[in-house]
C-alpha cells in the first residue's frame, strides 16, 4: 500500500470491514453475561488483602505509550496515597483458550514499568498477564475494583466483560501516524 501524507489524511475514508450492527450488538450482549459465569466458575479464590486491585491495559507489541516508564509509576504513587497496599494486574497479548502463551514485548514493558514502580518502596504488587487465555483474565478482572485501559483490545475485558469502572484513554497522535505508515 503506497504511504498516505498528512495532506491526504482529512480525504482518507476509512472502511472496517464489520457484522451487521445489530446482530453483532445482540450476538455479543447475549453471550458477555454466559462468558463472564462460565470464567468465573474455574476461578481459584485468591486470599489477596490489598485495599484497591487495579486492571492495567497497556498497549503493546510494538504500540507503547511514550511516558508509560515516567506515567504509570507517577499514577500509581498517587493512587498509593490513599491505599496503603495496592495490587496491579498488567494486561498484554491474549492467548488462545486453555492456552499460555510467551509474549516478548509484553514482557519487556512490563519489566521496565514494575522496575520503576519498585523503586518507589511503597507496597503495590504487579503481576503480568501477558500471554494468558481470556477465561484467566477475566477471572482476575472479576476482583478488581478499577480499570485503567486503553481503547484498544486490553479495554475488552474490564469494560465489556467485567463492567469495571475506570478511566480509558485514546492517544490520537499514534491513531494517525498508523494511518499515515500503512
Amino acid at each position: 500500500m503506497p504511504k498516505i501524507t498528512s495532506d491526504e489524511l482529512p480525504n482518507r475514508i476509512p472502511i472496517v470491514p464489520r457484522l451487521n450492527r445489530y446482530f453483532a450488538h445482540k450476538f455479543f450482549n447475549d453471550t458477555k453475561q454466559w462468558i463472564y459465569n462460565d470464567s468465573l466458575k474455574d476461578c481459584r479464590s485468591s486470599n489477596d488483602e490489598s485495599s484497591l486491585k487495579i486492571w492495567l491495559g497497556i498497549p503493546g507489541e510494538r504500540r507503547t505509550w511514550l511516558t508509560q516508564l515516567e506515567g504509570i509509576p507517577s499514577i500509581l504513587k498517587n493512587i498509593a496515597k490513599y491505599f496503603p497496599k495496592i495490587k496491579v494486574y498488567v494486561d498484554g497479548m491474549t492467548a488462545y483458550d486453555g492456552e499460555r502463551i510467551e509474549v516478548a514485548d509484553n514482557l519487556k514493558a512490563f519489566t521496565a514499568i514494575k522496575a520503576e514502580v519498585d523503586k518507589l518502596n511503597l507496597d503495590i504488587d504487579m503481576e503480568s498477564l501477558s500471554g494468558y487465555d481470556y477465561r484467566s483474565k477475566i477471572c482476575y478482572c472479576s476482583t478488581c475494583d478499577i480499570a485503567i485501559s486503553d481503547v484498544g483490545t486490553t479495554a475488552v475485558v474490564p469494560f465489556e466483560v467485567c463492567k469495571k469502572p475506570g478511566v480509558i484513554f485514546l492517544l490520537p497522535k499514534l491513531m494517525q501516524k498508523d494511518l499515515l505508515n500503512e
